[in-house]
This record gives C-alpha cells, structure tokens and sequence, in this order.
C-alpha cells in the first residue's frame, strides 16, 4: 500500500482535474499554481475529434496550455510527457487528433513577478468528434443603419427559402404584397455583443466568452426575425439608448461558443431627425433611416405596424402596374436571357424601387458622421449625397416641408433591373460618364469601368454600407 503522502499527492491531483465530456463545453476558473497545474481529462477515441479552448479573461500573463493526447500522464511545458501546446489565436485555439487511451491537458498559468496578484483565468473547453464547438463564424453581421441613439443589425443570413420556378402557361409572378414567411425550423440561437470601440482592437476577437463579457449593460434591446429576401432570414436586433457620435464594436455570437468577425458602426448626430423603417414584407431589405416625421409613442421606428397605410399603398400601386406591365411577355415560353428569367426582373425592380421610394438618410456634409476604418481619412471616397427638398422628394412619402441629407440609391440597383428584365420594357439607367451621378452613388460597389466587385469601398461585399461603418450609397 503506497505511503500516506502519496494517497494525499493523489488525491491533491485528482481533486483538480475534470472530465471533458464528448460534444460538450465547460467553463472553467484557475488561479495562479504551477506547482500542481489544474488538468482536464479528454474521452477515448479512436476517431479523430476536436478540441477547444477559448479563453474568456485577457490579464497578463495568459495561461498556457499543455495536451498530452497519448497517455494519461501529465504534460510539462518543457515538452516533457509527450506534450504539445495547443497555440492561442485571439483567445482562440484548436486541436485535431485521436486519444485511443484518452488524454490529459493541463494549464499553466506562467510566472509572476513577486507580490504580483491577478484575478482568476477564465477560459472554455469543449471536445466534439464533429466540428470544433468553438469557431469563427463565416458571415459577417450586417448593420442596416444608426439614428442618434438607435442601432439596426442583423446576425449573418440562414435558411434561404427555395426559388419556385413557375412554367408557362401558369408563369405567376411574387405577390406585390406579400407576408413574412413561416420562420425556418431551426433559428440559430445568436446573441449580440456591442460595445464602445475602444482605439486598440478587442485582443480576445475569437473568443465568444470574451467577447460577450465585453457587452455593455444595454436592456433596451429588441430580438426579432427579420426575412431579408433572397439573402434569407436573418436575426435583427433594434438597440436603443445608445449615446450620440459614438463609435461601437458589434459581434454577433452563436450558441454562446461561436463568434463572428467584428463589425463598427457609428451614431449620428444630436441634431438627426429620420426615424428608422424595418420589417417590411413588401420591400424586405429596407432597414434604415427615412425621411419621415418621428413616429408616435409607444413606436421608437416605423414598420409594417405602424407605417402609413396610404404610403403602403402607393407603393403597392407602383409595384402591381409593374406586374401587370411584365405580365404582357409570355414568361416561360419565350428565353429573353439564358441566366434571367421574369422573377428575377421583379425581384430587382422591387429591390430598385424600395430603394426610390424610401430613401435613406445621412448626416450632412458640414456635420459627417466619424467611424473606425483603417483608411486614412485622405484616401476614403465621399459618399453619395442629396440634399432632398420638397421639390425633389419621393412621391410616396409626405411633404415635411423641411431639406434632409439623403444617401442616393447605388447605380448598380439599377444596372441589376437592366440585366435581369426583357428588352420590351426599355429599361435604362444614365450614362456612367454623363449624367448618372445626379440620381446614383457611382463607383462604391462596382468600378465605374462596370468591373464587377472593384469599387472605392473595401469589406462592401456587394453593399453600400461596409464593414467599418462607412456608408457609400443605398438600396444594397
């Protein structure tokens, strides 16, 4: 029978260590003690799984991590034991293997000056024999617009509804007025974190702990789903009580362990008067701030609820002669393109027309809004702005017989009509190099030459608006 002292190492070391359960994650504290490093046993397997470690606080010095995936003895961080070290990204890192007698990983937490006293690590794990639990998204959120105190983003699209293809003789074209569709089986359960962008960048960008414990305390925040047309249903956030002319950071995080790339944002000024227009089923991506009177209590934005009904309908109107214009050519019969067909005509005139009919506020050239973008303000383009009167406004929209800055439509809302409707209609945008620049934003998605994704903007991915809070133009 070993010697007392040893049952007491014994059990001093399996006090401190905790099983990882396949496909799960755990959250775990450690204060400083290299002596006798916490440990985490991995299941057995002999297929290849993944694991993860997100680290979740950011003091000095940052814990390491130690993977002995052979053997259950304790790895060292000289390499002894077999052990490798598993390298953090941005608070983020990830091991691929088999533990065919399980595995042992230990944290060391570095050393500290004397007399030096930090707070507990905090960091995740999680072990899966699917796809890491912890990861960085693929999409990026998507800001619709700020007013002086308020915030419209969207979680990156899921669950694109399938494209009917209708045949002649019963080619139906969309419903002018249509309705939100039932919402997909399977929301994603995403979270949004936003914070005041700091002058140095988030150093745990890749750690979704990390970076929700950066979340200001903000409960004045509405969760709804949002169906944004052919980009599919998205999860909108309206935040409200946000302070004005302040730059903030947004992360969009998915069941609380996966984190996408930071996008910014900026709010406008005190003196901005637009209210926000969302939510509507007839012209799905239409979310930002519109030239309209602030709406009434208990309302802070307008939506299908709480819009006009007479704008509503006029926009209807417009909307159904165009139907019945494009109804005229035999929609499935006759191939006026091999690529476009008669849906994708309506689609990109109803994205072309909500863009004409609503459109979106700015901050004015004297009082610009500022934002974070890593191009030098000398190298940034100007965006495409109007000064909108009452002898210019949109038809549709109630004289307020006051000027508002507006962001005029991106030209390529209307070169899409042009590529995707039949000749019959005589479709036409103006001339790139004449006039063009009167009515559009030129040259922000698209290169003024007509290159396709070659425009002034970076991070726009086929926008108006990019990642750094910069807005070109709209209707995209």
């Amino acid at each position: 029978m070993p010697p007392l002292t040893l049952w007491l190492l014994i059990s001093a070391v399996l006090a401190q260590r905790q099983e990882i359960s396949l496909n799960s994650i755990i959250t775990s504290n450690i204060t400083y003690n290299n002596s006798s490093p916490p440990t985490f046993t991995l299941p057995t397997s002999d297929s290849p799984i993944n694991l993860s470690v997100s680290l979740c606080s950011d003091q000095l010095p940052s814990p390491r991590f130690f993977l002995n995936s052979a053997s259950t003895s304790v790895p060292s961080p000289d390499g002894g034991d077999g052990g490798i070290e598993i390298s953090l990204d941005e608070g983020l890192g990830t091991w691929n293997g088999t533990t065919p007698n399980g595995g042992i990983l230990a944290v060391y937490t570095g050393q500290l000056s004397s007399g030096v006293v930090v707070p507990p690590w905090t960091f995740q794990l999680g072990v899966s024999n699917g796809d890491p639990l912890h990861t960085v998204l693929d999409g990026l959120p998507l800001l619709g617009d700020t007013t002086a105190s308020q915030a419209l983003i969207f979680s990156p699209s899921f669950s694109s509804l399938p494209i009917s293809s209708p045949s002649y003789p019963n080619y139906t074209l969309p419903e002018s007025n249509t309705t939100m569709p039932n919402a997909p089986p399977n929301v994603p359960n995403f979270t949004l974190a936003l914070f005041p962008t700091s002058s140095s960048p988030p150093s745990l960008a890749k750690s979704a702990c990390a970076v929700l414990g950066q979340q200001s305390a903000n409960e004045n925040m509405t969760t709804s789903l949002a169906f944004r047309g052919s980009e599919g249903f998205r999860t909108q956030w309206l935040v409200e009580d946000l302070d004005n002319r302040t730059n903030y950071t947004a992360f969009v995080v998915q069941d609380g362990a996966k984190v996408s790339e930071a996008i910014f944002l900026s709010t406008k000024s005190s003196s901005f008067a637009c209210p926000l227009l969302h939510s509507l089923p007839f012209c799905p991506q239409t979310a930002y701030s519109v030239p309209l009177q602030a709406p009434k209590a208990p309302f802070t934005s307008y939506n299908t609820t709480n819009l006009d009904p007479a704008i509503s309908s006029s926009f209807l109107s417009s909307l159904q002669n165009f139907s019945t214009t494009l109804s005229a050519f035999p929609c499935g019969r006759d191939v006026y393109s091999p690529l476009k067909g008669c849906t994708d005509c309506f689609d990109t005139y109803r994205t072309w027309l909500c863009a004409v009919a609503f459109p979106q506020c700015a901050d004015p050239p004297s009082n610009p809004s500022t934002f974070f973008s890593p191009t030098p303000p000398s190298e940034a383009p100007t965006p495409a702005l109007l000064a909108q009167t009452s002898s210019n406004r949109s038809p549709i929209l109630p004289d307020l017989g006051t000027s508002h800055t507006i962001l005029l439509p991106c030209i390529e809302t209307c070169q899409a009509v042009d590529r995707s409707c039949p000749p019959f209609l005589g479709w036409r945008c103006p001339v790139m190099a004449v006039n063009a620049n009167w009515s559009y934003g030129l040259g922000f998605i698209d290169g003024i030459d007509g290159s396709e994704g070659q425009g002034r903007i970076s991070g726009a991915s086929g926008r108006g608006v990019d990642r750094w809070g910069g807005m070109w133009c709209s209707g995209l």
